[in-house]
């Protein structure tokens, strides 16, 4: 969030991307038993539905529709345990 809110003292390009990033956001409640629902405009933007992938990701935790995660990410393991000589 740091880096947004300077980005949003840059120039007119980086104040309309801010713009776009606050405007998606959302305020949510922890129920009782520590659950968060996420919004279904944002459940269908990330194609999350049935099974998905929730990850730690150092500083916050991603959620990943299998099938994303699959062609996006997995090659990146692929290249890493095969080794990178190049």
């Amino acid at each position: 969030m740091v880096v947004m809110q300077e980005r949003a003292t840059t120039g007119r390009n980086d104040r309309n991307l801010v713009r776009l990033w606050a405007s998606t956001s959302h305020e949510l409640e922890i129920d009782k038993q520590g659950r968060l629902a996420i919004p279904a405009l944002l459940r269908e933007y990330a194609g999350l539905a049935g099974d998905v992938l929730v990850l730690g990701a150092i500083d916050r935790v991603e959620l990943w529709n299998r099938e994303s995660w699959d062609e996006k990410v997995l090659p990146e393991e692929e290249r890493l345990t095969q080794g990178d000589d190049g």
